[in-house]
């Protein structure tokens, strides 16, 4: 579901730039649109924690894909009304949404492979296989999104990464339905703020984490 999710929404970061130059020709805002989308995953880190260990890994998986599929159809809706006046703005407001819920989809999978097993070799061996295959619908997303833009459209494309969202919508409505409501864990909020508070105070690894960030 992570991977389907993965290769949609690489789908889009191929579409968006697209969409700015047949809109604008403005190469400089595509800049600006991926710095939007990065600063707002990196400041959407800590409260995705947060609000995962609050709702529950399952619960929090959920809410990404909800989230994502009515971003991604709201921003095909305003497509549709084919006014480029709008088209950089919009694009603007769903790279940094985009950004924000990142996060939930990067450490939900995670805890989700502690939630199935508790041994560990198991769960490094699904975690690995979790990152693969993340990394193959990076790339792969990538790939098609270049193939199906030239073919179908942009336009088409962006309802195309909305459907992506749905299968994992469905498998996480079903895994969070058999599970209890998640408990708000202070301590894990707590841990989390003084971790950040860390991070930030520690200048080596601040640089480190800005940089990690950027080739990310």
């Amino acid at each position: 579901a992570t991977g389907i999710s993965t290769l949609g929404s690489q789908i889009t970061v191929i579409a968006l730039p697209w969409l700015i130059l047949e809109g604008s020709g403005a190469t400089w805002m595509i800049g600006i649109a991926s710095a939007a989308g990065v600063t707002a995953t990196l400041v959407g880190g800590v409260p995705a924690g947060t609000s995962t260990a609050r709702l529950g890994v399952w619960r929090a998986l959920l809410a990404h894909e909800l989230a994502g599929a009515l971003t991604i159809a709201l921003f095909a809706l305003v497509l549709g009304l084919g006014r480029e006046v709008i088209l950089i703005p919009a694009v603007l407001v769903v790279s940094v949404l985009l950004g924000v819920i990142r996060p939930i989809l990067i450490s939900g999978a995670t805890l989700a492979s502690a939630d199935i097993v508790s041994e560990r070799a198991s769960l490094t061996t699904i975690n690995g296989t979790v990152s693969s295959v993340q990394q193959i619908g990076l790339v792969l997303g990538q790939a098609l999104g270049g193939i199906f833009i030239t073919a179908w459209g942009a336009h088409a494309v962006i309802w195309l990464d909305a459907a992506t969202f749905v299968p994992g919508g469905l498998l996480f409505a079903v895994a969070s339905a058999r599970t209890r409501p998640g408990r708000t864990h202070d301590a894990v909020a707590t841990s989390i703020l003084a971790g950040a508070k860390s991070l930030l105070r520690d200048h080596v690894l601040r640089t480190y984490a800005v940089f990690a960030a950027l080739i990310s």
